[in-house]
């Protein structure tokens, strides 16, 4: 497997990534600005009112059996132990979205979400996606840091917003270093709960102001730019990268290069030196100030409930509380929901805001055990 280290590595600045994009052929270049601002939107709402049909489902699983079994382990034991999970999850049609109807990669790509859950949850990889399941051992850093990664209110033509800000995070004082990475599949999850989200797409910002060199870790950077390219099942249609300081813009440019020629044409760089320079950047993109967290100089404010506010954190546990106790959760499903209400009453109950001033960060100490695919 290639390594990388930060002055070493191939690197990809805004200017080279421009005349990248000016050499490509003119219909990737009309993709590029069609998921930058949507210009495809009528498009895309009829693909949302498409019926898969059962043909295609047959042509899925005929491309999922073609793969050999030892090279889907994961995706065969998943299958035995939670089959629930792997219906709800990782559904054939998610998949197949994800990978616009191509049976072939469709079925790659759900092979290899699972090799990569198993890698990153270990044995908390077969239980449910939430936070008294495989999430449990992270709700105390999401708690404390609500703008970590997290879900903002759609942009103007309807698509999910996933907003991610790392800065002045310590890993090391939570459960362990790989929480980011772990949270990043959980947001995502919740994403695509939305069927809008398969196919419109989402459009991830990324705050940077003040990341400094030691906020980067290549090898956690590798593993979430590896799930987002090839296991998550989902379109990513831009990416903003917000005021990153002059000595961590390397770091973006390192990123850039690993990410590949999809996700780096799609970045966008917000570099103004204040908050309503940004945003006026950013509506250009449908994103608008009252969409946006404080810390980047939106007017987005906390959940309320029964008079409290609350963050998202909060507000998903008791979601997550009412799901369970209504019996909304799914009929098939053989986990004790008593037993898991009663964890995620107790996460609720012990949530307490903290706060760390040690940027250290571990980060997979076990990376190179990982394979995955070249950056192209």
């Amino acid at each position: 497997m290639t390594s990388y280290s930060l002055f070493s590595a191939p690197a990809f600045s805004p200017d080279q990534i421009a005349e990248e994009i000016n050499s490509l052929p003119e219909e990737d270049q009309k993709a590029i600005e069609d998921d930058a601002f949507c210009r495809n939107l009528s498009e895309l709402k009829e693909e949302e009112n498409r019926e898969i049909n059962f043909a295609l489902i047959e042509e899925f699983a005929e491309s999922l059996d073609r793969i050999p079994d030892d090279e889907k382990l994961e995706y065969l034991q998943a299958v035995q132990e939670c089959p629930e999970l792997v219906e709800r999850e990782s559904s054939t049609i998610k998949c197949l979205r994800a990978r616009y109807y191509d049976v072939e990669e469709a079925a790659k790509l759900l092979v290899s979400y699972w090799k990569q859950r198993v890698f990153i949850f270990k044995d908390k990889a077969f239980l449910p996606m939430t936070l008294s399941g495989a999430m449990s051992d992270d709700v105390e850093l999401m708690a404390d840091f609500p703008n970590l990664i997290r879900i903002l209110p759609n942009d103007k033509f309807g698509r999910t917003v996933i907003f991610r800000d790392p800065t002045g995070v310590d890993f090391g004082a939570y459960h362990d270093g790989n929480s980011m990475i772990r949270i990043t599949w959980y947001v995502f999850h919740l994403a695509l709960e939305k069927e809008s989200t398969q196919t419109l797409g989402i459009v991830y910002l990324s705050n940077h102001r003040p990341s400094r060199l030691h906020h980067f870790n290549p090898r956690r950077a590798k593993v979430s730019l590896s799930s987002l390219r090839i296991a998550l099942p989902i379109r990513i249609r831009a990416v903003h990268i917000i005021r990153p300081h002059a000595l961590y813009l390397k770091t973006l440019e390192v990123v850039a290069f690993l990410a590949g020629q999809h996700f780096r044409t799609r970045m966008k760089w917000h570099l103004g030196s204040a908050d309503h320079e940004v945003n006026m950047s950013l509506e250009k993109y449908g994103i608008y100030p009252e969409s946006l967290p404080t810390t980047i100089g939106g007017t987005l404010d906390r959940e309320t409930r029964n008079g409290q506010k609350l963050s998202w954190v909060e507000e998903q546990l008791y979601m997550e509380m009412e799901v369970t106790s209504s019996g909304d959760s799914d009929p098939e499903e053989d986990f004790d929901d008593a037993e898991d209400d009663d964890e995620t009453t107790d996460l609720l109950e012990g949530l307490e805001v903290n706060s760390f001033d040690s940027d250290r960060d571990e980060g997979f100490d076990n990376f190179d055990d990982f394979e995955d695919e070249e950056p192209e």
